[in-house]
């Protein structure tokens, strides 16, 4: 019989090995005390919500999770926006033109937007985001934070009703109904309405508004001043608890609300457009989403 294997301690990640892993949407460099900055961007420039880069975000946060160097997150993005453009083009390629499949409703849309949102909730370290722009969907990524500064020209929109014409069932209609209330919510998810800067500080939705050549330099200060002053385990435990609240809310609607969005879906046929329902070319598919795109940013 062999002798069992036993390994002198569990799986943890490296730094190295995953820091370039996807460097057409994510930077990161890390700190010497291990303070982690993770910049969103496609190309050098805004980012864009693409279906490649929602499933990486998966596997780098589940990379910072299990690196045990990692001691605090800044989350920010390049050029004017953070999350205020999709990457259409990207969509159509994975066939979101067309009417739904096992792949497209229950793989993507159901199962890895569930995982992408546990990622996050089940990171341990403490947070911090430093949102530089526009936000039109995945509203958790910018806003639950243990720490949220936002810049003057930051806004924030929900997509999915007014603009692509979708259940609201990713998570965000649990992220609006507990900062805003259900009837407030229901209105700015319904409508699209844009909020600006000055509105999601008076409504606490973020902590600060920074200029924005100031922004990623006062995510240190509080990345210092609030965390890196304790030791690992208080810092790793307050986070826990800041962020118990939200874990149990998506515990318990998510995977409700994903299936709900997934069969509105399903039944719609496509996403993106109110007019037509089924199939659209690829062209008039990305034209339409870009237009509705740039009407949630409060572009005329």
């Amino acid at each position: 019989m062999s002798e069992k294997v036993i390994a002198d301690k569990i799986y943890e990640t490296h730094f190295e090995d995953y820091k370039d892993k996807y460097p057409d949407w994510f930077r990161m460099k890390r700190t010497d005390d291990g303070i982690l900055e993770l910049n969103f961007h496609r190309d050098g420039d805004a980012f864009r919500w693409s279906i490649d880069a929602h499933s990486a975000l998966v596997d780098i946060l589940h990379d910072i999770n299990n690196d045990w160097s990692n001691e605090v997150l800044i989350l920010t993005g390049t050029g004017d926006d953070f999350l205020g453009q999709i990457d259409a083009s990207n969509w159509a390629w994975h066939g979101y033109n067309t009417p739904y499949d096992w792949y497209k409703g229950y793989q993507v849309m159901y199962k890895r937007q569930y995982q992408e949102l546990r990622a996050w909730m089940d990171l341990d370290i403490p947070t911090i985001g430093a949102i530089n722009g526009a936000v039109i969907l995945h509203p958790e990524l910018s806003l639950i934070h243990d720490i949220v500064l936002i810049t003057p020209k930051t806004t924030i929109s929900q997509m999915h009703a007014a603009g692509l014409h979708i259940v609201p069932g990713d998570g965000c209609n649990t992220f609006w109904n507990e900062l805003l209330g259900p009837n407030r919510a229901n209105y700015y998810q319904l409508t699209g309405a844009v909020i600006d800067a000055q509105k999601m500080l008076d409504w606490g939705i973020a902590g600060e508004i920074v200029e924005e050549n100031k922004l990623i330099d006062r995510a240190y200060e509080l990345a210092d001043q609030c965390f890196m002053q304790a030791n690992p385990w208080q810092r790793r435990l307050t986070h826990s608890v800041l962020n118990q609240h939200w874990r149990l809310a998506f515990e318990r609607d998510l995977r409700f609300d994903l299936a709900h969005e997934t069969l509105g879906c399903m039944v719609k046929g496509t996403i993106g457009t109110s007019e037509v329902e089924g199939e659209l070319s690829a062209e008039d598919w990305i034209k339409q989403t870009n237009t509705d795109s740039a009407m949630m940013r409060g572009e005329k």
